[in-house]
């Protein structure tokens, strides 16, 4: 039997660092299956979290963070607080707008229908879409998630290190958060936490949107540091 949206207690964790701009109008668009928007204010100089509470949307729950650790431990405090709040799920939304709300009920109903721990957003599924990427991220995008494949063991999952993720909040009760890095590696690492605890993984068919935002991530510290943290993590998964 398949579950409605309606049936469970719904939320979204934003991460939101340098986001005044663009949050406002996220929030506006996450549908009304949404039962709580997490957003989670990463000491972020332009307040973003502060512009968010200003749509007055009684969604809205504010977690503020005394000094800025990076968007994977912006979401281990999101992850924290909607276990606190007995949520069953919770997509993960980045602030910027890249990732189109209309698309959660796509994300979260094979974890609905009982087929996976978590679901990730497939940016490469749509290749009109993908067109609209900048080149040095999408060469980038592809060589780490090949690499991805290998270190979380999850060959079946196409783009791994896509950030828009669906995941029930029973799964994350048991998961172990010191394995969770607190920057970019936020993603992979989950995955490799999930695979080595034999939580199933599903990839969802999501084009991603880019305008005119400026990503925080540098692409040559990622050539830098994703190979050696994701080597470590294909020896941790091996032994």
């Amino acid at each position: 039997m398949k579950s409605s949206p309606q049936a469970h207690n719904i939320g979204v964790i934003i991460p939101a660092y340098r986001v005044a701009n663009h949050i406002q109008n996220l929030i506006r668009n996450i549908p009304k299956c949404v039962d709580r928007i997490i957003v989670v204010d990463d000491a972020c100089p332009e307040n973003s979290g502060k512009a968010a509470l200003e749509l007055n949307d009684p969604r809205v729950h504010l977690v503020e963070c005394p000094s800025n650790g990076g968007v994977g431990a912006a979401m281990k405090e999101g992850f924290k607080e909607a276990i606190k709040q007995n949520l069953s799920l919770v997509i993960k939304l980045d602030g910027d707008g890249q990732m189109d709300p209309k698309h959660i009920p796509d994300l979260v109903a094979p974890i609905l229908q009982e087929q996976a721990a978590m679901t990730k957003g497939n940016r490469f599924w749509h290749f009109e879409a993908l067109k609209s990427m900048p080149l040095v991220r999408r060469i980038g995008n592809i060589g780490l998630s090949f690499l991805s494949k290998i270190a979380t063991g999850h060959w079946h999952i196409f783009d791994p290190t896509n950030g828009y993720i669906a995941i029930r909040t029973d799964v994350l009760k048991v998961l172990d958060f010191s394995h969770l890095s607190e920057r970019y590696f936020f993603e992979t690492s989950l995955l490799a936490e999930l695979g080595a605890r034999g939580f199933r993984v599903e990839d969802v068919p999501i084009p991603a949107v880019y305008g005119n935002e400026e990503s925080s991530l540098s692409v040559m510290n990622s050539l830098f540091t994703f190979p050696i943290k994701l080597a470590q993590t294909t020896v941790r998964r091996i032994f």
